[in-house]
């Protein structure tokens, strides 16, 4: 996503299902793999980032649609 130390969105998954329910906090959301991880995940999110450019990223990433594939109604 054009930034120097991207996360996979699936890792942050992985480790947002295994964290305690509340919200997550990320406070270097880069281009924004964890708060996509957890609206994936139905849980609420809040990333800060200082860089604009990533934060315009982290903005088209969110806008878009999950499919919900498997019917589950939490979009993983």
């Amino acid at each position: 996503m054009g930034h120097p130390t991207p996360k996979p969105v699936g890792l942050m998954e992985q480790l947002i299902a295994r964290c305690p329910a509340g919200v997550v906090a990320d406070p270097f959301a880069g281009a924004g793999a964890t708060l996509v991880a957890a609206r994936n995940l139905g849980r609420r999110a809040v990333g800060v980032e200082i860089e604009e450019r990533h934060c315009e990223t982290i903005a088209r990433r969110l806008s878009e649609q999950v499919m919900d594939l498997w019917g589950g109604g939490d979009g993983s």
